[in-house]
């Protein structure tokens, strides 16, 4: 049998049916995109006015500073927040953006909502490729964002890192100036430098809790293998003991009995 089901009233709806029409209903939400590029390991961190300075000379208005929400149009992500630095210590730092994006449509349905997930990610992509890639290099894929959903929210929050290594793109005239700035890009002439020794990495919420699992993982399998070996040698150890004591009973018996035999055997020539 087979049943199609459209728009329309329903005479006596079951509850099933009811939540499958609710996930089937897609919403108009918003989508905020959180991006963090973190410096760590750094010979010398630079200042907030250094960032700031390479910010405004080398990015887009659109992209480093916050924009009017009512001028957006449809699926164009604005700036809602001026680009940030947040020092951490005294070798690494933050520059933060936000972006969001108005009336999307996010169905409640999560394989649905994952399409949705993906378009977003290209969006990501393509901010990305505009902040830290070259106009005239390949397109960068980048790691995918993490992304919660409360309802009417998408929050795309994505966090790369920069440590020393190998270069995977032509960085951008914004990241050059920011690797300059953080002794991790050296220029030999005005017209050549050499390849920025850096490399980008997401971290994910995953790894983060893999890495603890792990810790509490080595201090569990550190408790319970010793402990194991000490149950199994216990039926060893009672063994051994068992055995040595009627070795010893054994060797206890024969003495006595050789002792007992000596005596009786100086006695019987005392009387002869």
């Amino acid at each position: 049998m087979e049943y199609h089901f459209q728009d329309g009233d329903t005479k006596t709806p079951a509850a099933f049916l009811n939540e499958l029409k609710a996930q089937s209903t897609p919403i108009l939400g918003n989508v905020l995109i959180y991006i963090r590029l973190v410096f760590k390991n750094l010979t010398r961190v630079p200042s907030e006015a250094d960032v700031l300075k390479a910010a405004n000379a080398l990015l887009d208005a659109k992209i480093r500073r916050a924009r009017d929400l009512t001028t957006q149009k449809l699926n164009d992500p604005v700036s809602i927040q001026n680009v940030t630095y947040q020092k951490i210590d005294n070798n690494s730092y933050i520059i933060s953006f936000a972006f969001q994006i108005s009336d999307v449509t996010i169905s409640k349905d999560i394989q649905l909502r994952n399409e949705t997930y993906d378009l977003i990610q290209n969006t990501i992509n393509g901010l990305l490729n505009t902040i830290l890639n070259d106009k005239t290099a390949t397109p960068f894929v980048f790691p995918r964002a993490n992304y919660t959903f409360n309802g009417t929210v998408v929050v795309a929050d994505s966090e790369y890192i920069f440590v020393e290594g190998e270069t995977k793109w032509t960085p951008s005239g914004f990241l050059s100036a920011i690797l300059n700035i953080s002794s991790l890009l050296n220029f030999t002439t005005p017209a050549a430098q050499t390849e920025p020794p850096v490399h980008v990495v997401l971290r994910p919420t995953v790894q983060a809790n893999n890495t603890t699992s792990g810790g509490n993982a080595a201090w569990i399998l550190a408790i319970i293998i010793p402990c194991s070996v000490v149950i199994i040698l216990i039926p060893c150890w009672i063994l051994l003991c068992c055995l040595l004591c009627g070795c010893c009973a054994g060797l206890r018996r024969r003495y006595n009995r050789r002792r007992s035999y000596n005596v009786q055997y100086t006695t019987r020539n005392g009387l002869f």
